[in-house]
């Protein structure tokens, strides 16, 4: 009898693969590409990987040599993407993703309670995509959200109050960095400084009227001005991120803002300036020595999951 079709077409398939070179790709070299293209940084990915840089040094060259182009390359504000760079990222990050879905195949869904801390940026820029993934594939699932400053969610987290953290200015051996975030400056469109295309510079902020967040970031920007030894004008302290967006645009002052807290129709209230010199601050994860709880790990890779997607979509 003749040998059936399908069976000579997979024999076919199979001598083609037997005679092709694929290349080996791990799952460390699709981390060290994600991790690079949030920090930006080979130090501060070998760190937050708990590898050596010349282990980052090593994936990184062999996921080159798989995709036979070059990915990364040094600038100087630091590490960029290539444009082969930004699109081996997005299949990384769905490989990380499907094979992080295969292991949990077997896991039951988490249940139970996980109160999470969180500055203003992360709780409107990582927390919502976060608890879509939690609503999605573990319904059990119950999140408390509490939202204060980098201070009071260091407080929260030591004291027991809240079993994770996410904040910039924050301590703690089991503290990791989550994703890099850069600072923005914002005017309203029509003013002299929203017009201006060129880069912020410190001498803008010396004497300016300027809206300053009280959601946590005023610490952090009266050490930016002492260290660019310039002296702004504060007319007001707004304690809500929308609101400061709505005043600044308004034409009451100018702002400096983490990228995560920027809203979805920002460019409808504001102008957005990059800042010179670049400054960035890392979101960092901490979690309660005290709770070892599966649901409060499971959550912990779901914000993870989150910073990603995040990261990934700047680049889009």
């Amino acid at each position: 009898m003749p040998e059936n079709t399908g069976t000579l077409i997979i024999r076919e398939m199979n001598d083609n693969l037997h005679g092709m070179k694929i290349p080996h790709v791990n799952t460390t070299m699709l981390r060290v590409l994600v991790s690079l293209a949030e920090t930006r940084s080979f130090s501060r990915t070998a760190e937050g990987l708990c590898i050596t840089q010349s282990a980052v040094s090593h994936a990184i060259r062999g996921l080159e040599e798989a995709v036979g182009a070059q990915l990364v390359i040094r600038a100087r504000s630091g590490l960029e993407l290539t444009s082969a760079g930004h699109k081996a990222l997005g299949s990384a990050s769905e490989a990380l993703s499907a094979l992080q879905a295969l292991l949990c195949a077997g896991q039951q869904a988490l249940v139970g309670t996980v109160r999470l801390a969180a500055v203003v940026s992360a709780s409107t820029a990582i927390v919502p995509a976060a608890l879509s993934l939690a609503r999605r594939h573990h319904p059990g699932l119950n999140v408390i959200l509490l939202v204060g400053t980098d201070a009071e969610v260091t407080r929260w987290v030591e004291s027991g109050i809240a079993d994770i953290g996410l904040a910039y200015d924050i301590g703690g051996s089991g503290c990791a960095p989550l994703i890099e975030d850069r600072l923005y400056a914002i005017g309203a469109v029509r003013s002299p400084f929203g017009r201006e295309s060129a880069p912020a510079c410190p001498s803008d902020f010396d004497g300016a009227d300027f809206v300053m967040s009280a959601a946590g970031c005023a610490p952090m920007l009266e050490s930016l001005f002492d260290r660019w030894n310039v002296k702004p004008n504060i007319v007001t302290k707004v304690s809500d991120m929308s609101a400061l967006f709505a005043i600044v645009g308004a034409g009451h002052g100018v702002s400096i803002v983490p990228g995560l807290a920027f809203p979805s129709d920002w460019q409808e209230r504001v102008t957005r300036r990059h800042l010179h010199p670049i400054e960035r601050r890392s979101l960092r994860m901490t979690v309660c020595k005290s709770n070892t709880d599966q649901s409060v790990s499971g959550f912990m890779s779901l914000l993870k999951e989150s910073c990603r997607a995040e990261t990934n979509g700047r680049h889009v």
